[in-house]
């Protein structure tokens, strides 16, 4: 198997591609809205591992952002990840933290901002935080996409979960995994949307975790620190196994030879250099 420093990477896609491929899809996706996503093709081609930009695409755009949606679908992601919660009127928006401090020009705690105020901060070159709902409308059906339920301390798991189950029933969206760390979230999912993939985050695989994903019957675990023999041993029990958020080329080309269903990166554009090697070798 290769390995790979980040300057071979990057002779293979060059930052000023990776950025044209962005800005082109930008563009394109801007000047009529919805027009790509109504022609495109209603599958993405699939590989294994499933190629899965983390954030919308990070490493390339401010996260959790439309540019960084763009950014994933014109690096031709099979899936983007991103994180959702609801603002004070009950909005399911995409942001990570808890708190606007970090990753907007706002502060305090998302729960605490109305959407109509929400939208007047700067996510990051000149972004608004998005709705779910847009970013239904710029994925699906282009590609998979995995939302990270998040609840704030002072929101209940139920009113997070039917919010977002609403926007998807509302855009009848389909490819679309559900992932959290919470137990009351995914006991919320499992009991509201029992036929939707769900699957539990965790940095490792405990006990718990097994016992847990058993119990609510969820479809796959998305693990930070993954063995083979875990992996094998999902797969065979029949769950889907993803692994985040991994950047580093030597570790991405060992996990491209497990059984994974998915991988994480906040550069996609590394995975697929990784692919396109072992495809060589083969």
């Amino acid at each position: 198997m290769h390995r790979f420093s980040p300057a071979q990477c990057m002779a293979v896609f060059p930052s000023e591609a990776i950025q044209g491929a962005i800005d082109c899809g930008y563009k394109r996706n801007c000047s009529t809205p919805g027009a790509e996503i109504m022609s495109a093709p209603p599958e993405v081609p699939h590989r294994t591992p499933l190629i899965i930009s983390h954030r919308a695409t990070m490493g390339h755009a401010p996260e959790n952002t439309l540019r960084g949606l763009r950014a994933g679908l014109a690096l031709g992601v099979d899936g983007i990840e991103i994180d959702v919660q609801l603002c004070a009127d009950g909005v399911p928006v995409l942001l990570h933290d808890n708190t606007l401090d970090r990753t907007t020009n706002g502060s305090g705690p998302l729960s605490a901002m109305t959407f109509t105020d929400l939208r007047k901060l700067d996510a990051g070159e000149g972004e608004q935080v998005p709705s779910l709902r847009e970013a239904l409308d710029v994925v699906v059906p282009r590609a998979l996409l995995v939302i990270e339920v998040k609840v704030a301390p002072d929101q209940s798991a139920n009113t997070v979960v039917e919010a977002i189950l609403g926007e998807l029933h509302a855009r009848a969206a389909q490819r679309v995994w559900l992932w959290s760390f919470d137990e009351a979230v995914l006991e919320s999912l499992a009991q509201r949307a029992p036929r939707l993939p769900i699957a539990h985050l965790c940095r490792g695989m405990t006990t718990v975790v097994r016992d847990r994903a058993r119990r609510l019957n969820l479809a796959g675990v998305s693990i930070a620190d993954v063995s083979e023999s875990v992996v094998r041993e999902l797969r065979q029990q029949g769950m889907a196994v993803f692994c985040w958020t991994k950047n580093d080329l030597p570790v991405l080309a060992d996990l491209t030879g497990l059984p994974l269903t998915g991988i994480v990166t906040d550069y996609p554009e590394r995975v697929q250099a990784v692919q396109s090697s072992t495809r060589k070798d083969l």
